[in-house]
């Protein structure tokens, strides 16, 4: 084995994580804990980038259509039991992290002024989120509630109190 007691890892799991593989075999475990974020990541940047390259002047309406496509596999594969559409809405499409992914998008298109799109993005992460978290603790709906308001405040030019030299550091030496 691999690393602390705590942390032991095979050195299949070593290779599943530097081939970004892991969720996708059974068994695997990620070395850190903390890689599940950077398959997610991958995933959406491939997705975003095909998408762009294939419809950069709809890409309000492509993307759409891809989350449009991992709803419809999740309510057919719940409604009929078919797990396999479940797996691939999830695990390809993403479908438990699009309403953030979209939503980004969505704000994305008001802070560079992209006049088009925003406003059907932010209803489909809207629909997305509702899917999804619907069942989630109230806890978590007032964090996501509180992180768009602090977009919009942001966009709106109301958060230059937070630019103070401490918190700036924080942000630089996180990254």
């Amino acid at each position: 084995t691999i690393g602390p007691v705590e942390f032991a890892s095979t050195p299949a799991d070593l290779l599943s994580g530097l081939t970004f593989t892991t969720p996708f075999i059974a068994g695997a475990k990620f070395v850190d804990q903390v890689y599940w974020s950077l398959i997610v990541e991958l995933q959406f940047y491939i997705a975003i980038g095909l998408i762009y390259v294939v419809a950069s002047k709809r890409f309000a309406a492509a993307w759409t259509l891809y989350v449009g496509a991992s709803l419809a596999c999740w309510f057919i594969g719940t409604t009929y039991g078919v797990h396999l559409l479940v797996s691939f809405a999830n695990r390809i499409f993403l479908l438990p992290y699009l309403a953030h992914f979209t939503l980004g998008i969505a704000f994305y298109f008001l802070y560079s002024g992209r006049a088009g799109g925003w406003r059907t993005l932010a209803l489909v992460a809207l629909l997305t989120y509702v899917v999804v978290a619907g069942r989630a603790p109230v806890a978590w709906h007032i964090a996501h509630s509180v992180m768009v308001v602090l977009f919009v405040l942001f966009l709106w030019g109301k958060l230059g109190w937070i630019a103070t030299r401490p918190l700036r550091f924080l942000g630089e030496i996180s990254y």
